[in-house]
């Protein structure tokens, strides 16, 4: 279900729950607020979550990192905060992953390195420490990387894109 650029206004609603078909979801470009609901991370056949360009807020839930069929996730151009979990290195089936453009912080966590089967990764124009630093593991695994060139350093051409701050 794709509800783009149609000047949505308000949350996610709790009925979308209850779709336990759902494979793709996309609200971008929209209007929407508030925080992005933990029950999405519960949605066992959610495999595209397409929330981009809107105005949530507050953390990734941590329910989405612990999804078993997420494989595409498009955050980027929200106002969230909070850091990338760890648990993202369980998200085995993850291919696409996207949070530009929003006020994530703290440091990259290593175990993005596990994920074989991502290939594009995409975190530049957040709030990320001075000092996070891409994991070494990503490179060599064919993944396209967007990042702030200071996280890019001492990588080589592992990232595809580097974004001065």
């Amino acid at each position: 279900m794709f509800i783009d650029n149609f000047n949505l206004r308000g949350s996610i609603p709790r009925e979308f729950y209850s779709l336990h078909k759902l494979e793709e979801l996309g609200l971008d470009s929209n209007a929407m607020t508030g925080w992005i609901p933990t029950w999405l991370g519960a949605m066992g056949n959610l495999a595209k979550l397409d929330l981009d360009r809107n105005a949530f807020s507050g953390p990734i839930p941590e329910e989405l990192y612990q999804s078993t069929s997420l494989q595409y996730l498009d955050l980027d151009n929200n106002i969230l905060s909070g850091g990338i979990s760890t648990m993202i290195g369980t998200m085995t089936q993850l291919v696409f992953y996207q949070i530009d453009f929003n006020q994530i912080v703290g440091t990259i966590p290593t175990e993005i390195g596990n994920l074989e089967e991502l290939r594009y990764f995409s975190i530049y124009g957040n709030g990320f420490d001075y000092d996070a630093l891409l994991p070494i593991s990503m490179c060599g695994k064919g993944i396209q990387i967007y990042a702030n060139c200071d996280m890019c350093e001492g990588l080589g051409d592992c990232c595809t894109v580097c974004l001065p701050e």
